[in-house]
């Protein structure tokens, strides 16, 4: 296990003055916590093959730090707090497990696993902390379009003798490495001058310990299965997800295309139709907002004023 400063228990304010702390500005004090992780590669790895012994289940995983990070690490002029030049990548391990019974191999792809089951696929992500000993799980159940080539995912709550037997399992496993749950309304918690690859203003406690790109299945959403050709020129290929609310109704589309110069442009469309917001993110990971909404309702508030 890294070792880790805090006491394994710790309260909520003790877990974001901690977070606060290592995700400081200047980066300097994440970089013990980095080595200490990289150092404790070979227990994570164990976890996952733990998990997939004692649930018999199929479980692949991964590191979440980028590549440079785990070659730079040690380099003294890497400075981790410079999101202009370097991106550290997730302080986490993820671990994916089908909990579909009667699934004993995933093979190369999910969807074929899902066909083979009327479609429909439910499966366990699971996010473990090198910042701290923690862990948090998203469980969903996945199905699969063919004819449409779209998957569509939502909240899904183990039912069956089959599935509580191992969850069990895998929370039984989690804790004997050390790891222990942590609340959803604490992961959703600010964290005062806080910053992270893709976050610099609003970081959570989930952004620190976890990722700042990874979020739980709390509503129904739909989306491409794979990258698709677009129209318009100069474009490698688009994406779309749509998200809808806890009564099934469409609440937004977002429309990522991924152009040739590696700009990627992301566009926020409501169920009407009407653009929310658009963003762009160049090859060096600057990027460009505009809040159209907010902006519309700026200029409509300045011509009732006229």
């Amino acid at each position: 296990m890294p070792k880790f400063e805090l006491p394994p228990k710790m309260g909520d304010a003790a877990i974001i003055r901690e977070c606060s702390r290592l995700f400081s500005p200047d980066g300097d004090p994440l970089r013990q916590r980095v080595k200490e992780f990289i150092a404790a590669d070979s227990m994570y790895q164990k976890l996952g093959i733990t998990i997939r012994k004692s649930t018999g289940q199929p479980v692949y995983w991964v590191r979440g730090l980028s590549d440079e990070t785990i070659g730079r690490i040690d380099d003294p002029h890497y400075n981790l707090a410079d999101k202009s030049s370097n991106l550290v990548g997730d302080i986490s391990y993820f671990y994916s497990m089908i909990l579909t019974e009667g699934v004993k191999r995933s093979g190369q792809y999910l969807e074929n696993v899902a066909l083979r089951f009327g479609g429909i696929v439910h499966n366990v992500e699971i996010m473990v902390s090198g910042v701290m000993p923690f862990y948090t799980m998203d469980i969903y159940s996945a199905k699969f379009d063919k004819k449409e080539q779209t998957w569509e995912k939502a909240l899904y709550r183990p039912r069956t003798d089959h599935d509580k037997k191992v969850m069990k399992a895998v929370r039984g496993v989690l804790r004997e490495f050390g790891f222990r749950p942590i609340r959803m309304n604490l992961l959703c918690r600010s964290v005062p001058r806080a910053r992270t690859d893709l976050n610099e203003k609003s970081v959570s406690v989930l952004d620190c310990l976890f990722s700042d790109c990874w979020g739980y299945t709390n509503v129904k959403t739909r989306q491409t299965a794979y990258p698709r050709q677009d129209v318009v020129p100069g474009v490698e290929h688009v994406t779309w997800d749509e998200e809808y609310d806890k009564k099934g109704r469409l609440v937004a589309t977002t429309v990522k295309r991924l152009f040739k110069s590696f700009d990627v442009e992301k566009t926020v469309i409501d169920a009407n139709g009407e653009i929310l917001e658009v963003s762009v993110r160049d090859r060096e990971y600057n990027e460009f907002a505009m809040d159209v909404a907010k902006r519309r309702k700026n200029l409509k508030s300045k011509k009732r004023k006229k």
